[in-house]
């Protein structure tokens, strides 16, 4: 069977939808998450991986501000690890590198200057609550560390707000005909259709291969500029369909789709920054997962509307594509 161009784009943008809940490891919107997605539990290997094998984990060195690569950052004969579980500073050479438990003294390993990133601010929260546990206890335990990094990152160090539309942002028709939402169906698919990058990997998936990259010594910028692609095409989306004549019928079912692209759109916007700044990119994933599920949400109800209403698409309109991910 032959298809056309149009179908052939309808089926890439509908296998991008169906791949982002795929690669969540979810089924339905309205199903609880359980357990960790496909997607968590390979980013957490990622979280795990200590390249140098010195006891620190590679997010551990960026805390610590040592090398990943390097056993030994200081060059003291001590790796790491072992420096850190003895209460020494990673980065200054023994015998003077014992860390204070003053903790005033943790700016001095985090920098003086206000924090630029999420990471930054997780960093010195770390520290500061290292040393103060370290002035009561002699040695702090990687279970102690690892419960003061559970207890931080319950903090929102990196919140994402999206912006959000309500009936004021929309233009709204009294034509509800067959006619007119057969219409506004294919004029949403047309969008999504159009704005569709030639992009193949989900954004997730980029995400991984960047940090998967950048873990192994490599340079992983242009995989993670690769969402700046789809970033543009969610951004022309949420602008087409802005434009649209809406049916009064469909209004509230229109605002949800346009704050689940936005909140996709901005989750996206917040990956591409956790490239370089870990802690956002945890939070990032997080929202994503939860946009995601909201964009399949909204794109459902859309088909149920035009279902109720006796509007039906063929594989060669638009609209179609709302059929094709349900």
């Amino acid at each position: 069977m032959r298809f056309s161009k149009k179908q052939l784009i309808v089926g890439i943008v509908t296998l991008l939808i169906i791949g982002a809940i795929a690669y969540l490891g979810f089924k339905k919107p309205s199903e609880k998450i359980s357990k960790l997605s496909p997607a968590e539990q390979r980013i957490a290997a990622i979280l795990e991986k200590d390249a140098d094998e010195d006891g620190l984990k590679d997010w551990e060195e960026v805390l610590w501000k040592t090398d990943s690569h390097n056993k030994d950052s200081d060059q003291d004969g001590t790796s790491d690890g072992e420096e850190v579980a003895l209460g020494r500073n990673p980065t200054k050479p023994a015998p003077d590198d014992f860390l204070s438990t003053d903790t005033g003294t943790a700016s001095t390993t985090t920098g003086s200057t206000a924090p630029k990133t999420a990471t930054e601010s997780f960093s010195r929260d770390f520290f500061a609550k290292y040393i103060t546990l370290k002035k009561n206890q002699e040695e702090v335990s990687e279970e102690d560390q690892n419960l003061i990094i559970a207890e931080l990152l319950s903090k929102e160090y990196a919140p994402i707000e999206k912006k959000t539309y309500d009936l004021s942002s929309i233009r709204i028709s009294a034509d509800s005909s067959k006619t007119a939402l057969r219409a506004y169906g294919n004029a949403i698919g047309k969008s999504f259709i159009d704005s569709t990058p030639q992009v193949v990997e989900n954004e997730l998936t980029l995400f991984e291969n960047a940090l998967n990259i950048k873990n192994e010594g490599g340079d992983g910028s242009a995989e993670i500029a690769k969402l700046d692609l789809i970033i543009a095409g969610y951004q022309k989306n949420i602008k087409d369909i802005l434009a649209l004549r809406t049916p009064r019928t469909a209004q509230d079912l229109h605002i949800a789709l346009l704050n689940a692209l936005s909140g996709v759109t901005v989750a996206i916007e917040s990956l591409r920054i956790g490239y370089d700044d870990p802690v956002r990119g945890l939070t990032a994933v997080q929202v994503y997962q939860t946009e995601v599920l909201a964009l399949s949400e909204a794109m459902t109800q859309l088909y149920a509307y035009f279902v109720r209403n006796g509007v039906t698409f063929t594989q060669d309109e638009g609209g179609y594509i709302f059929a094709s991910v349900i």
